[in-house]
C-alpha cells in the first residue's frame, strides 16, 4: 500500500525501499515522486524499524508517531505541488523534485521576526510622540550596526557584548546611553518573547540573549535642581546680547518653573486662564494616572508678566507660541536647540526646562526667604 497524492501530471507518495536497509537495522523513509513517467527520491528526516513496517514494508498507521509525521510532510507536498498548477507541464522530474526540497527546507527552517518589523509595529502603538521619537532614534542605531534585515534569532548573548563595545569604545558613548540602548533592545525581545513564545507548549521561537548579559551602569546624573541663590542670579542676568528667538527659549525655563515645573508640549497647549487659574492635563503622565495627571494653578504676578508679553489675542490660548510654530514637537525640538545657545551665550551650565522642573518645590520648601512665589499659594 502507498500513501499517495495527485496532480494532473503528478504523483507523490511515501516509501520504504527494502534493499537500503542501514547497519543498524533502520530504513529511510523516502517521498517518491513521479512525473512524466520519471521517478525521483527525496530523503526525508524519518527512519524506521521493521516493526514499524507491515509485511508489504509499508508504513503502519497504528501507534506510529512516524506515520503521523510523514502525512504531514505529504500534506505539505501535495499543497506544493498543487501551486505550480499547469506550470508543472514544462518542468522535468528532477526540477520538481529540486521545487519541493527547497520548499522543505524553508519550512524546517526556524521562524525568523524580524527586528525591525516588530519594534516599528510597537512604537507606532505608543500613545506619547515624544517616547515614540526617541525609540525610533535607539532602534535605528541598534539596525545601523547589526542591519536592516537583523532578526530576533540572529542576536546572540556574544553580539551583545560585541555591540556593547562598538557603542563604548568605538562611537565613545556614555554609560548611561549605551544602558538605554540595550534597554530597549532588551524590552523588544521582553515584548517579542511573550507574543510568539508558548512555553506551556515548548514553543521557544525567540531565546533571551540578555538572560545573563549585564547592562553598563548609568553615569552619576548631574544635579537636579539649582539652589536658590543660583535661580534669583539666573532672573538678573543681562539677556541683551541674545536674539528675539533666543529671549523665548530662556523666558520658556522661567515660565515653566512658575508653572511648577510645566513641559514645552504642556506649556505650548495651555489654554487662555479661567477665573485667575490654568488649568490642563500633564500630557506625559495623562493616560497613566488616575487623576490623569490633572494641574491647577493660580497665575501670580510674576507669571503675569509673561502672560501679557506672549499673549495669545485671540483668548485661545495662554501663550502665542502657536502662531510661530504650528506642531508641538516643532515648538519642542526648536526651544531645546535655543536653549543649547542660551546656555553657551550667557555662560550657564545648567539652564534647562528640566532644571526647571526639579527646582521648583525642591528649594521653595527649603529656602523661606524666597519670596518669588508662596507655596502655599501656588496650586489650589
Amino acid at each position: 500500500m502507498f500513501y499517495k497524492c495527485f496532480t494532473a501530471m503528478a504523483t507523490i507518495k511515501a516509501v520504504v525501499l527494502k534493499h537500503q536497509k542501514k547497519e543498524d537495522g533502520t530504513y529511510n523513509v523516502k517521498f517518491r515522486l513521479t512525473h512524466n513517467r520519471n521517478s525521483v527520491y527525496i530523503p526525508s528526516p524519518y527512519f524506521v524499524s521493521s516493526k514499524q513496517l507491515d509485511k508489504d514494508f509499508n508504513l503502519k498507521p497504528r501507534n506510529n508517531f512516524v506515520y503521523d509525521e510523514v502525512m504531514k510532510v505529504l500534506l505539505f507536498l501535495r499543497d506544493q505541488l498543487s501551486s505550480l498548477s499547469y506550470g508543472i507541464e514544462g518542468l522535468s522530474a528532477r526540477q520538481v523534485a529540486d521545487f519541493l526540497q527547497k520548499k522543505l527546507k524553508k519550512e524546517d527552517e526556524p521562524h525568523r521576526i524580524s527586528l525591525r518589523e516588530f519594534a516599528e509595529e510597537k512604537i507606532e502603538q505608543m500613545r506619547s510622540s515624544h517616547t515614540g521619537q526617541t525609540y525610533r532614534n535607539r532602534l535605528s542605531v541598534i539596525l545601523r550596526y547589526f542591519g536592516e534585515n537583523v532578526c530576533f534569532q540572529d542576536i546572540t548573548y556574544k553580539k551583545l557584548l560585541d555591540f556593547e563595545s562598538y557603542l563604548s569604545q568605538k562611537k565613545g558613548l556614555a554609560g548611561t546611553t549605551v544602558n538605554h540602548l540595550m534597554g530597549f533592545l532588551s524590552y523588544m525581545f521582553r515584548l517579542a518573547r511573550k507574543e510568539f513564545n508558548d512555553e506551556d507548549l515548548g514553543i521557544v521561537l525567540i531565546y533571551n540573549p540578555f538572560s545573563k548579559y549585564k547592562r553598563p551602569k548609568m553615569s552619576v546624573p548631574p544635579k537636579k535642581a539649582w539652589e536658590a541663590n543660583d535661580f534669583r542670579r539666573l532672573l538678573t542676568l543681562d539677556t541683551s546680547k541674545l536674539t528675539e528667538k533666543r529671549q523665548m527659549a530662556y523666558d520658556l525655563v522661567i515660565i515653566s518653573f512658575l508653572l511648577c515645573g510645566a513641559n514645552p508640549v504642556d506649556i505650548y497647549s495651555l489654554e487662555y486662564p479661567q477665573k485667575g487659574y490654568l488649568h490642563y492635563f500633564r500630557k506625559k503622565t495623562r493616560d497613566r494616572k488616575a487623576d490623569r495627571s490633572e494641574l491647577r494653578i493660580k497665575v501670580q504676578p510674576e507669571l503675569e508678566y509673561y502672560l501679557r508679553k506672549y499673549k495669545d489675542h485671540s483668548g485661545k490660548r495662554a501663550f502665542n507660541f502657536y502662531e510661530s510654530y504650528p506642531k508641538e514637537e516643532d515648538f519642542s525640538a526648536c526651544v531645546a536647540s535655543l536653549i543649547s545657545h542660551v546656555r553657551r551665550i550667557l555662560s550657564l551650565e545648567n539652564y534647562t526646562v528640566y532644571m526647571a522642573r526639579h527646582s521648583n518645590l525642591s528649594f521653595l520648601l527649603k529656602d523661606s526667604n524666597l519670596q518669588l512665589l508662596n507655596f502655599r499659594q501656588v496650586t489650589i
